[in-house]
């Protein structure tokens, strides 16, 4: 996908064939488990589809055999005969199916399991206080970490004060915690340790909707939606 959404620096680096190459080789692996997935439901199916044959000839010569000894009268056995082959038709079919019942199943359960997780923070709550804020911000002992990197502290002890109308610059080595001070700001995740106040008060007794919607965000990296330049400035108000 990168390498599509940035065309033209491939062009202008002339690594077509070298990007073309890795791309056929990510689709070695999904190609091989392809086929062996084909070759199982292929037998399964085929043996589904014959398991009715071999029934229908067994119980025809049983029932032959059950007919010319008179031990059951010739509409029993075919009942018997229908039974058997609708049944085992039924259940052959089905079988054929299975792998991607597995697979069905195993997507669900992921789906399912998402829907049951709850955001720790939940932006679409109505609880927490709906101040109307001037700006000032306060870092006071902040230390942090993500939640897939645990034992990695991004943040440790950071303390400082912004007051209102004040440029502040957050200056360092990518990945030194720049970008994470932000994301605080705007609450999309909460500290491990210390406090973020926004004027003088702590930013996990406000309400996160309301608190966003004071604050605009320039990343480094934005995205445009597919409307017009006015829409995308304004895409943010209410």
């Amino acid at each position: 996908m990168e390498a599509i959404e940035n065309v033209r620096t491939v062009q202008a680096l002339t690594k077509e064939e070298a990007f073309h190459e890795k791309f056929c080789d990510y689709l070695d692996t999904p190609h091989r488990d392809a086929l062996r997935e084909s070759f199982i439901q292929g037998v399964a199916y085929g043996f589904a589809t014959s398991i009715v044959y071999v029934l229908n000839c067994c119980s025809y010569r049983l029932g032959l055999y059950l007919i010319v000894n008179s031990i059951l009268l010739p509409l029993r056995v075919l009942r018997v005969m229908y039974a058997i082959t609708i049944s085992s038709s039924t259940l052959g079919f089905a079988s054929s199916y299975f792998p991607e019942y597995m697979k069905a199943a195993f997507a669900g359960g992921i789906i399912f399991n998402m829907l049951k997780q709850k955001p720790s923070i939940d932006n679409l709550t109505n609880d927490g206080k709906k101040e109307r804020l001037s700006g000032a911000i306060t870092f006071k002992n902040v230390r942090f970490c993500y939640p897939e990197r645990p034992q990695i502290e991004v943040l440790k002890g950071l303390s400082f004060t912004a007051k209102p109308g004040e440029t502040l610059a957050l200056v360092g080595p990518s990945g030194c915690g720049k970008s994470t001070v932000v994301s605080l700001i705007e609450r999309f995740y909460d500290v491990k340790g210390g406090q973020v106040l926004l004027d003088s008060h702590d930013i996990r007794t406000l309400n996160p909707y309301h608190t966003r919607s004071q604050i605009a965000i320039v990343s480094q990296e934005p995205i445009l939606f597919d409307c017009s330049i006015a829409d995308n400035i304004v895409y943010g108000l209410e």
